[in-house]
């Protein structure tokens, strides 16, 4: 009789070296001594696979939850760390992210997840929840201060005070209650390789009676030759190609090449325009050698994975990998191999913008801080020594902020502040809890956070003492700004939920979804032309997605190839709108759709509607804030989603280039559209945009728009705006 074959679990062997194993005993009395350690550790330390495996091996009943930035270090982290301990990966050390949880409750020790899986744990289950299901949590890469992550540090401080109150030293258990205590300690890491480690401390501290303490850890970082431009490069993408096939040309093939650029755009036009220099300069034997790989956030993450996995040992001395990414790969993920890095020194990140007293919700590609260029500097002495050239001046870099700013100081604070009050409302512990307050490291600004609770009051979830209202409940519970998660509610009033699904779901994913390839321009254009829709952008948008979830699924790559379509976009719009359906499909939510009817007049005017006019009608119930009019002498649109920004635009801006409105040149241009996002680029653009009816607007943003000019509500609640809650 054959013997039955199992899969067996992957062994890697445990690296002894590492600075953090030699430090195992001061991190254990640190931690049994505080509630919260700080630990600042250089690169190559080891902190994120080991400290987990410490902690473990010391007291093996150890429940230990990891947060990490982005899912590609989550997934890989975690399979490295089963792979260590000889476990299979969801068994003992598992992770969660959004679509996928390789855990399990009962028998996982090690759990590594995204910060926004943990916020919406945290939504679901209460502050309490973390200290009953985990005995240590551990925060990681804290010094890139993302929205989530400050968020996540005031969740931690508010599930360390036991009574919702400032604790003191006198009411501390005692006696059996300290007995009873120290057997369900929850304890508290912070890691980072750069951070400041004092102001964090403090912040614990301050109103609490934690004991905080800040250890630091030396790392193993190899020598790394530093090279600057000797004068500004004037075009990154470029630039960034030019030195790439610089260093692949003029340096040993022995070591990969790291290229920093700041999107998936760029990155795709940067690896277009390298295989077109190499097919002029290099044979097909010789090309064959060389592997380029794009590694960004939209990507699934099996493409993820092979970009940073090691090429297989028969390989490695006759090839070479050359990875284009964003800043996903600037820490936690460790790219074997990585010899040199290609360091543009600019990142896209999303801004408000003042523009004559309005604040405006920008897209732009802006220069990084020093911390981070140290960061991608690191990349290159990983794993021994390497070389790292800057495509900016030595004067350019002295100039830089010294840490990036954090994302809660420079970001649109609507969604941010309904994650606050949520969790706030669902998981108070008393009645008479400040709803509003909640201890951040960082305070949303003045401006930001009156215009978030401005919008948050226009969207219907929030009533005129700034609490939350039974629509503010549904809308927090949904996966989606809270834009999105108005219009879906309002597909449920008319009808159309199907439509809007997939509209948020094109919405929610970051990535072109139309491919236009250079050497096929005009292909890609006729292709196209067939999902275009004469309402705008969403409609098309929508169209490409419906085609795509029509084919069976070992037909849907070559479907995107006929009609040059990012499949990888695609493959992620669906899981997000399966994602979503399940979220809408629960009781309350359809109730609420029945329980929110349109007055009797209206909805004859409905039932006269297609699907496209309803759909639009949605998108101005959550997106009335992005309105713009067209104006007559010129063309160009002017936002007036605030009666402010109408002063603002003065000079006006342009439909995307990439807009389907492009391609009905014959057509009427529409007077007043919708948009998803403005940008800038060489000059400020409106992307993502479908039109709409005069009409539409005081009927589905009536908390917001009078009938006549579109002015803000005088009847917003300015009092409890200009409130002032910690």
């Amino acid at each position: 009789m054959k013997r039955k074959r199992t899969s067996e679990p992957v062994v890697v062997k445990r690296d002894t070296s590492l600075p953090i194993l030699q430090k195992s005993n001061e991190i254990l009395s640190a931690l049994a001594a505080n509630d919260v350690l700080i630990l600042v550790s250089d690169t190559g330390s080891g902190k994120t696979t080991q400290l987990p495996q410490i902690i473990l091996d010391n007291a093996p009943n150890s429940s230990i939850l990891i947060t990490q930035p982005r899912r590609v270090a989550a997934i890989t982290v975690a399979t490295r760390v089963a792979a260590e301990r000889g476990a299979t990966l969801g068994d003992t050390v598992g992770y969660a992210v959004r679509f996928e949880n390789k855990s399990s409750r009962t028998s996982t020790r090690i759990r590594y997840v995204t910060d926004g899986v943990l916020l919406r744990e945290t939504l679901t289950d209460g502050f309490s929840a973390l200290k009953r299901r985990y005995s240590h949590l551990i925060i990681d890469e804290v010094h890139e201060r993302s929205v989530n992550t400050d968020i996540v540090l005031g969740v931690v401080k508010e599930a360390l005070e036991p009574s919702g109150s400032p604790a003191t030293k006198q009411n501390a258990p005692t006696g059996l209650g300290a007995l009873l205590r120290s057997k369900l300690e929850f304890k508290v890491v912070l890691m980072s390789a750069t951070t400041d480690a004092e102001k964090i401390a403090q912040f614990f501290r301050n109103g609490t009676s934690l004991n905080v303490k800040q250890l630091g850890i030396s790392g193993i970082m190899h020598k790394v030759n530093t090279m600057f431009a000797t004068e500004p490069v004037a075009d990154y993408v470029d630039g960034a190609v030019e030195a790439a096939l610089q260093v692949h040309t003029g340096y040993s093939n022995s070591g990969h090449i790291l290229v920093f650029l700041p999107g998936q755009e760029d990155i795709m036009s940067a690896i277009g325009l390298l295989k077109g220099k190499l097919r002029h300069r290099f044979s097909k034997e010789q090309r064959r050698s060389v592997i380029i790989l794009p590694l960004f956030a939209a990507q699934s993450p099996v493409e993820q994975l092979r970009a940073i996995s090691d090429l297989p040992e028969s390989m490695r001395a006759t090839h070479r990998k050359i990875i284009f990414s964003t800043n996903i790969a600037e820490t936690s993920v460790t790219i074997p191999g990585i010899t040199y890095v290609v360091d543009s020194g600019v990142a896209k990140v999303r801004t408000l913008v003042p523009q004559n007293g309005l604040y405006t919700d920008v897209l732009r590609v802006q220069p990084i801080s020093q911390a981070q260029a140290e960061q991608r500097k690191g990349r290159a002495g990983r794993t021994g020594p390497g070389y790292l050239f800057r495509l900016y001046t030595q004067d350019h870099f002295n100039k830089l902020e010294k840490y990036p700013i954090p994302e809660i100081l420079r970001i649109d604070a609507t969604s941010t502040q309904l994650q606050i009050i949520a969790l706030k409302h669902f998981g108070r512990r008393r009645p008479e809890q400040n709803h509003l307050r909640f201890s951040m490291l960082n305070k949303i600004p003045r401006h930001a956070r009156e215009r978030a609770l401005e919008t948050l009051y226009a969207l219907g979830a929030l009533d005129k003492n700034m609490k939350l209202t039974e629509t503010g409940e549904l809308m927090a519970r949904i996966p989606a700004s809270p834009m999105l998660a108005r219009s879906l509610l309002e597909s449920l009033r008319l009808g159309c939920i199907d439509s809007m699904l997939s509209t948020a779901a094109v919405l929610s994913v970051e990535g072109s979804i139309f491919l236009r390839p250079s050497n096929k321009l005009e292909q890609a254009k006729a292709a196209h032309r067939r999902f275009l829709s004469p309402c705008g952008d969403h409609l098309t948008l929508v169209n490409v997605l419906h085609a795509y979830l029509q084919r069976a699924p070992t037909r849907k790559t070559e479907f995107c190839k006929d009609h040059f379509l990012n499949h990888r976009t695609l493959s992620v719009a669906e899981d997000v709108r399966n994602q979503l359906s399940v979220v809408m499909q629960h009781g309350d939510m359809v109730s609420w759709g029945l329980t929110h009817p349109f007055p009797p007049a209206v909805m004859e005017e409905l039932e006269e509607s297609g699907m496209e006019d309803l759909v639009r009608r949605c998108l101005v119930s959550g997106f009335f804030r992005n309105i713009a009019r067209r104006r007559n002498e010129d063309g160009k649109y002017v936002p007036i989603g605030n009666v402010k920004a109408v002063g603002s635009f003065e000079q006006g801006v342009d439909v995307h280039p990439s807009s389907s409105f492009r391609a009905f040149r014959q057509r009427k241009i529409p007077s007043l559209v919708i948009y998803d996002e403005l940008v800038w680029t060489t000059k400020m653009y409106i992307r993502t945009v479908c039109s709409i009816e005069h009409a539409w607007v005081p009927l589905h943003s009536s908390n917001y728009f009078k009938v006549r000019n579109f002015g803000v509500d005088e009847t917003a609640p300015s009092a409890a705006l200009n409130s002032r809650p910690g």
